[in-house]
């Protein structure tokens, strides 16, 4: 079997994550726009608009919005650089690999800033499962990312082959577990904000809790479409490798 048709199934699952990710991009954009405080716009749904929701200030909006990206595009797209033949065989996944952690990383750090310093409620900070599951996130973020950096850039020349192999294994597990950790704790987020607005009235099926939950929906398909890539990815490279050996017997 050739490496063009066990590429194909990596192909299909990359670019399906990349159209979930946009979808749910624009659902949060909407959501986030709407909810602003200086915005008012006509309900997308029959009853109970974005624009009818309790009254969040910027601090939500941010905190939402880039999480999102953060997560659902950042770190998908960090992810899918290592799924791309293209890039791994030319050198550049790495580097782009890197970017978007770098990216990620920065609109984490924005995003956990604008929540706290403009939170415009009356709860308490890190009280719910949402916060305690995003702070766990982001030190697994942060420890894969300076494992990573570390391994790979900062002391590549410094370490064996053996060592780099190592390290690369625990990078590539903890990256997984931050990557879904950090999925799974939006769309944490998203459900807490949906029984908040329901709380100060919003209607269970107006348009802000309806596009809460078809953005929960589609970062959770990009997460399962980066899944596929993943598992579709290795297991061309397995094949290929195996198929390399094979050729090398037959022509010794």
């Amino acid at each position: 079997m050739g490496s063009h048709t066990l590429n194909v199934p990596v192909r299909v699952f990359s670019w399906s994550a990349r159209v979930f990710w946009l979808v749910a991009l624009a659902l949060l954009i909407t959501f986030v726009t709407y909810l602003s405080k200086d915005k008012t716009a006509p309900d997308l749904a029959a009853s109970g608009g974005l624009s009818s929701c309790f009254n969040c200030d910027n601090g939500w909006n941010w905190h939402v919005l880039l999480m999102g990206i953060a997560f659902g595009v950042a770190m998908t797209e960090s992810i899918l650089a290592f799924c791309s033949s293209s890039l791994r065989g030319n050198g550049y996944a790495k580097w782009v690999h890197l970017i978007w952690q770098v990216i990620a990383l920065i609109l984490a750090a924005v995003a956990m800033a604008s929540i706290i310093v403009n939170k415009g409620s009356n709860y308490e900070h890190f009280y719910s499962v949402h916060a305690y599951c995003g702070v766990l996130t982001l030190v697994l973020f942060a420890i894969q990312f300076g494992w990573g950096l570390c391994a790979f850039v900062l002391f590549k020349s410094k370490l064996s082959d053996a060592t780099r192999y190592q390290m690369g294994t625990y990078h590539i597990l903890l990256g997984k577990f931050t990557y879904f950790a950090g999925i799974g704790t939006c769309v944490n987020g998203f459900a807490d904000m949906q029984m908040m607005m329901v709380h100060a009235g919003q209607p269970y099926y107006g348009s802000a809790t309806m596009a809460q939950s078809w953005a929960s929906i589609f970062l959770w398909l990009t997460s399962a479409a980066v899944f596929g890539a993943m598992t579709t990815s290795r297991t061309a490279e397995l094949v290929t490798d195996s198929d390399e050996k094979d050729n090398e017997k037959v022509a010794v």
